[in-house]
């Protein structure tokens, strides 16, 4: 990643670590209240599913997955190069889960270390996939879970947001490197990288275009949950904004 680049996204989430956090602390039971992070956090968590083992969260931000990961029972190690990111993670659950800061792309660990491993909001701010995903499965034990997370280049809704910032009538939604993902071709180099069983669904909808859903912000949050409850597990690829992964290390026996 060019260093100006790694740089802004450091700022970035350096700044904005507490509101991170706050994210996944917000209450999903209003109807009429969408909160598009906490529907991400219970595919990932159910995708990864209950097992034993070390669980590496990469680009794991405040921690805010830790506490599940270890009542599924897992050992958890986080990692990201945020170093407020780092600090936050550091004392959230128990404050006894390891947190270190690292470049994703070359990690401090020894190779087959870890059963499981979720990258949540990760890919999006690297420059390329190829080589973290052989990093990811040179720590992966042999048939290993990986759950990653994908911005959707697909989804109508995504389209529309690019329309209006080419327009000027938005701002870019990131500062930094910033990337959407066509899911058949990630499932294709996935395949060739040397993973196997991949498998996805969708979250994050949003089906009144903005500025509307702003004009009618309950009824396109009902609609929302309605739209989780039902087009998630679907294949139609262009209304979910978020592309939830899921793939095994191969078994090397």
């Amino acid at each position: 990643m060019p260093t100006s680049d790694q740089k802004k996204i450091e700022a970035r989430f350096d700044r904005e670590s507490l509101a991170w956090r706050e994210i996944y602390r917000r209450s999903d039971r209003n109807p009429f209240a969408y909160h598009d992070k906490l529907y991400r956090k219970r595919y990932v968590l159910d995708l990864l599913g209950r097992g034993s083992g070390r669980v590496l969260d990469l680009g794991c931000g405040a921690g805010e997955f830790f506490h599940e990961l270890k009542l599924a029972g897992f050992s958890v190690t986080g990692a990201d190069f945020s170093a407020e990111m780092v600090r936050l993670a550091a004392q959230a659950g128990d404050g006894r889960n390891p947190v270190v800061r690292a470049d994703a792309v070359r990690l401090p660990f020894c190779s087959g270390a870890y059963r499981g491993l979720i990258g949540v909001g990760l890919l999006e701010y690297l420059p390329e996939d190829e080589t973290l995903l052989a990093e990811i499965l040179r720590v992966m034990e042999p048939g290993g879970t990986v759950v990653i997370t994908l911005r959707n280049a697909r989804c109508l809704e995504r389209r529309l947001w690019k329309f209006y910032t080419r327009r000027g009538w938005m701002k870019p939604e990131a500062i930094g490197f910033y990337r959407e993902h066509n899911l058949k071709d990630f499932q294709s180099l996935v395949a060739r990288i040397g993973f196997t069983g991949f498998e996805y669904r969708f979250c994050h909808f949003y089906p009144i275009p903005w500025p509307l859903s702003k004009i009618g912000g309950k009824v396109n949050n009902f609609l929302a949950h309605f739209c989780e409850r039902i087009f998630s597990r679907s294949r139609i690829s262009w209304l979910g904004s978020t592309i939830i992964c899921r793939f095994q290390a191969p078994d090397r026996k």
